[in-house]
């Protein structure tokens, strides 16, 4: 239950971010994307061998950091249900951040000598 509940926070922040810097949020279902190779589309749980940091597709020999690898594939499906063009991992496009006020610091202040 508690991580339903965490999920829907995680989505309700995502959506209000999205909503601020003009993104757009698209749910994609997650199911194979760490075992689905961006290059040639091959879903192979040997392509994960280990569940290490690599993932090497068994079927076309693409290498890449297993993270970096799935995030393409979900960016690939998010594309396909009708997502955006720019390419989040990848984007030029520039995102106005709001200014931050005073300086924000976990230092403590030096001590007053007096």
């Amino acid at each position: 239950m508690g991580e339903a509940i965490a999920s829907g926070e995680r989505r309700r922040h995502l959506a209000y971010k999205c909503e601020l810097y003009g993104s757009q949020l698209i749910a994609v279902p997650a199911f194979h994307t760490s075992q689905t190779c961006a290059a040639c589309g091959t879903v192979d749980t040997d392509s994960r061998e280990g569940s290490g940091r690599l993932f090497s597709c068994v079927h076309c020999g693409h290498e890449d950091d297993a993270d970096h690898n799935a995030s393409i594939e979900i960016e690939a499906r998010a594309r396909r249900t009708g997502g955006s063009v720019t390419n989040s991992t990848r984007s030029t496009r520039a995102v106005r951040v709001p200014a931050q006020r005073g300086r924000r610091t976990r230092e403590a202040l030096p001590a007053a000598h007096g």
